[in-house]
């Protein structure tokens, strides 16, 4: 977890919850942020973070976890023991869930979400506008000088060449 994630939910207020109440609340968990990481240029193997929450007369609750892409579009849990969140989860009587029931009912909430949905389609978005590799980059620059080139032979403006530019790539 990086140490943007873990100050913001440093942040988090807590909210006690019935057991019971999260297990119907916890539908109505919204996506808000994820955020990607690669492991190494050599790795295609992409992870990361995404957060969710909702809010109720209780507060707002919140739920961080990890994810890794295990093979291109195909995303898993990356640490079910890492989930994160400001729910205290309580029993009817009042009494806390001890850390491992708390995280156990996370993890149910976890497989009921349509995380996989939202990530792979950030996930795609972020291969849409990721910077070429250096070979594409090469042939794009080859491209932008012979456009250049051709442009000055025919007398065309010089604004053809600056759309087929590296600048702000």
């Amino acid at each position: 977890m990086n140490a943007q994630a873990a100050s913001s939910i440093a942040m988090w207020l807590p909210v006690d919850v019935t057991l019971q109440h999260w297990v119907g609340a916890s539908r109505r968990l919204r996506h808000c942020a994820s955020m990607q990481r690669r492991r190494s240029p050599e790795d295609f193997v992409d992870h990361g973070e995404t957060t969710w929450a909702m809010t109720s007369t209780l507060g707002t609750m919140t739920i961080l976890f990890e994810w890794a892409e295990v093979t291109r579009g195909v995303l898993a849990l990356a640490n079910p023991m890492g989930i994160v969140s400001n729910v205290r989860l309580m029993t009817d009587e009042g009494d806390l869930l001890t850390p491992a029931q708390t995280l156990l009912q996370l993890n149910f909430t976890v497989h009921e979400l349509e995380w996989q949905t939202v990530v792979a389609s950030k996930l795609a978005s972020w291969r849409d506008a990721a910077v070429p590799d250096n070979s594409s980059r090469a042939s794009r620059e080859k491209a932008s000088i012979s456009r250049r080139a051709v442009g000055r032979r025919t007398g065309a403006g010089t604004g053809t060449a600056v759309a087929f530019s590296m600048a702000g790539a």
